[in-house]
């Protein structure tokens, strides 16, 4: 396993990183904050990790595109492990974490803990998106924290050769076309085109506790979202995301979200390495706003049409044969439907946490959030995730993208229709 090539969805990811490292910004850096109830031993469990052979693995792998029509690969060089540190410091993520830039050159994974004023402790998995998906950090974790830390290649990575036919050319060249026609003009962005090196970048949490997520699913119900909540997640995000534009009085006209999608099967168990993702497309029209039930009728048909003629696996082969392009180009296409943004803003539903690591070094496990990537722009990025029956919605923003105060007033909106508490407006 010296060297295995990207993924679609991996390659899709690295060119948009050209655009990160432009504007110095940590575009494609993933988190997983784990809380824990008492102190950590540091220094133990920094030796327990520097040995564990998944993290030695993880740590040492290097990707490059070697030349303009070439795969990008991945390559394992000399086992030069990441150091784990250690803070003392009660912000989420310190400072110091959130300025990294994880990538070719340095390593695509950190881990460090964090000492809280509380007597609380935190550990802090940080990684470049290129390396994994939420998904696979989380079996990564509970082979680096977990009780069974036993190496199996298998796990580690699989890599599938892509189908390069006619057959497999048609659909990519389909999904292509849908793509052009979702995303037409015109649209409506969050986020000014031109990055602001002054822009600060936020992470903010809305808790919503057992009994609010019986509401919410309740609500859901009511609002027609039959295939789960992520449709009535996403309708109220839209709406909010709509008030904010209404406010600034910047017309409102089409919503262009995509949303990705696993392609592993259910209860699959690997790999690690490698995003096994496609996407969804959405297209909300200012009309189909204008209310909870419309907004959620559009997203599921929109879904129920993509599942039924099989987009996602169509978007599979796209990703496939721009893994051939150079960078530059394959950048341009992704963005040029919208400017310089990619999305009006950006919705996931993140892997919830598992039940097996209820402990770490003997520390009792209080909350833990799985934070995705951010990408500017559209520098908006919402994600929901479950924890022991709660459930937090996730809302990174840069300041540029949303302001402070802004972010208040859609977080208050937020509460109140996920919760459909008219008593809050």
């Amino acid at each position: 396993m010296q060297t295995f090539p990207l993924t679609g969805f991996d390659t899709f990811l690295l060119a948009l990183e050209q655009q990160y490292n432009q504007n110095d910004i940590a575009g494609n850096t993933c988190y997983y904050v784990i809380d824990l109830e008492g102190v950590l031993d540091h220094e133990a469990l920094a030796d327990r990790i520097i040995s564990n052979e998944y993290f030695q693995v993880l740590s040492s792998l290097r990707y490059e595109k070697e030349k303009a029509l070439g795969i990008p690969k991945w390559h394992l060089r000399s086992k030069d492990t990441t150091r784990i540190e250690h803070f003392v410091t009660d912000q989420l993520i310190p400072q110091v974490v959130l300025d990294r830039r994880l990538g070719a050159d340095v390593g695509c994974l950190s881990l460090d803990t964090v000492a809280r004023s509380d007597g609380r402790s935190t550990v802090i998995l940080s990684w470049n998106h290129l390396l994994m998906d939420g998904y696979g950090a989380v079996l990564f974790l509970k082979r680096l924290l977990g009780s069974d830390d036993s190496f199996d290649p298998a796990l580690l990575m699989s890599y599938q050769a892509p189908v390069y036919n006619l057959s497999a050319f048609w659909k990519a060249t389909k999904a292509k076309f849908f793509i052009d026609y979702t995303s037409r003009p015109r649209l409506s962005m969050i986020s000014p085109p031109l990055y602001d090196v002054n822009s600060q970048e936020r992470v903010s949490v809305l808790d919503f506790d057992p009994k609010q997520v019986r509401q919410i699913e309740a609500a859901a119900l009511h609002s027609g979202a039959r295939f789960g909540r992520s449709a009535f997640f996403l309708a109220c995000i839209a709406r909010a995301v709509q008030s904010v534009l209404v406010q600034r009085g910047d017309g409102v006209h089409n919503f262009w979200i995509p949303v990705p999608r696993d392609n592993r099967r259910k209860g699959a168990l690997g790999p690690i390495i490698g995003n096994r993702l496609s996407f969804l497309f959405y297209r909300l029209k200012k009309k189909q706003m204008s209310s909870i039930e419309s907004c959620v009728d559009a997203i599921n048909n929109q879904m129920r049409d993509q599942i039924k003629h099989k987009s996602h696996e169509s978007y599979n082969h796209l990703m496939d044969f721009m893994k051939w392009l150079p960078l530059s180009l394959y950048y341009y296409l992704v963005k040029r439907r919208g400017g310089n943004a990619i999305a009006s803003f950006l919705f996931t539903v993140a892997a919830d946490h598992p039940s097996d690591l209820e402990t770490i070094m003997g520390q009792r496990v209080i909350n833990a959030l799985s934070l995705p990537a951010n990408a500017y722009p559209p520098g908006l990025t919402f994600a929901m995730m479950n924890f022991r029956g709660s459930l937090k919605l996730m809302i990174l923003y840069h300041t540029q993208a949303l302001s402070d105060a802004e972010y208040s007033g859609m977080a208050k909106q937020l509460q109140q229709e996920l919760l459909m508490d008219e008593s809050q407006g």
